[in-house]
C-alpha cells in the first residue's frame, strides 16, 4: 500500500519549536510550568506567559501613529492560536457534495478547535476527497493531489487567519464539488484590493494583526501580500 503524505498540521506546529525563540520565549524546568499551570495538569496553555510575550507584538501603526490592541484582543488571539478549550467561535465546516451543486452531499462534517487543529482538519479532509496520483521522478515517487496540496494549504492558512471573528454565527467552509473547491471565509476584502487587484502584486493588509504576526513568526505567512499569487502559481505549475 502506498503512503500518503503526512500533511497533518499539529505534529508539524510542534516540530519547529526552536522558532518560537523568535517570540521572545525560552525553555521552562518542570517545576516552574507546573507553577505556571496553577497546580492543574490539565492547563497546558500556560495564559500568563503567551500573553506577555503577545504584549511584545502588541502594536500597529495608523496615520503614523503607534497604537496598542486591547487586552480583550491579545487573549482572543492566544485563544485561537493555541488553546484547547472548546469554541463554537472557531469551527469549520467541510462537505463532498455530488455534482456541481448543494443537492446531495456524499459527506459532511465539522470540526472546532485552535488555528493548527482547524488546518489540520481541512487538510485532512482534502486528502480524503480528492484524487492522488503519484508519478516517478528520479528514483523517488512523487504524490500529487488534483489541486496542488500547498495551494489548498495556503488558501486555508489565509482563511483562518484573514476572516473577520466579529461576525458571530458564520465560521469557514469547505465546499468540494465535481468541477471545483470553495472556501469561504466570513468578512469583506479589504478596502485597498478588489476581486481583481487581489491577483496582482499588493501590500499586506492583516485583518488580525496579532494573529498574522505570530503565524509570520513560525513561517505559517509571509505578510507580503504574496498569499493569491502562490497560489496561483502552484496551480499553474501543475497544469
Amino acid at each position: 500500500m502506498q503512503q500518503q503524505p503526512d500533511y497533518r498540521e499539529i505534529p508539524t506546529s510542534q516540530i519547529p519549536a526552536m522558532r518560537l525563540a523568535n517570540l521572545g520565549f525560552k525553555p521552562l524546568m518542570p517545576e516552574e510550568v507546573m507553577l505556571e499551570r496553577k497546580g492543574k495538569l490539565a492547563n497546558v496553555l500556560l495564559e500568563d506567559i503567551l500573553l506577555s510575550q503577545l504584549r511584545k507584538l502588541n502594536s500597529f501603526t495608523h496615520k503614523g501613529v503607534r497604537r496598542d490592541f486591547s487586552e480583550e484582543n491579545l487573549r482572543n488571539a492566544a485563544v485561537f492560536l493555541f488553546s484547547k478549550r472548546f469554541s463554537y467561535d472557531y469551527e469549520i465546516r467541510m462537505a463532498r457534495f455530488r455534482g456541481t451543486d448543494k443537492n446531495y452531499f456524499i459527506d459532511n462534517q465539522q470540526a472546532h478547535g485552535n488555528f493548527f487543529e482547524l488546518l489540520d482538519a481541512g487538510m485532512s479532509f482534502f486528502f480524503k476527497h480528492l484524487s492522488l496520483s503519484g508519478e516517478i521522478k528520479g528514483f523517488k515517487r512523487e504524490e500529487h493531489l488534483d489541486v496542488p496540496a500547498t495551494a489548498l494549504r495556503e488558501a486555508l492558512i489565509n482563511a483562518l487567519c484573514h476572516r473577520d471573528y466579529d461576525i458571530y454565527q458564520c465560521s469557514i467552509g469547505i465546499a468540494i464539488y465535481d468541477d471545483r473547491i470553495e472556501i469561504e471565509s466570513p468578512g469583506l476584502l479589504p478596502r485597498e484590493l478588489t476581486p481583481k487587484t487581489i491577483k496582482q502584486s499588493h501590500k499586506s493588509y492583516p485583518r488580525n494583526e496579532i494573529v498574522a504576526t505570530v503565524l509570520y513568526q513560525i513561517t505559517y505567512l509571509e505578510k507580503w501580500g504574496s498569499g493569491i499569487k502562490r497560489i496561483m502559481d502552484a496551480c499553474k505549475a501543475e497544469r
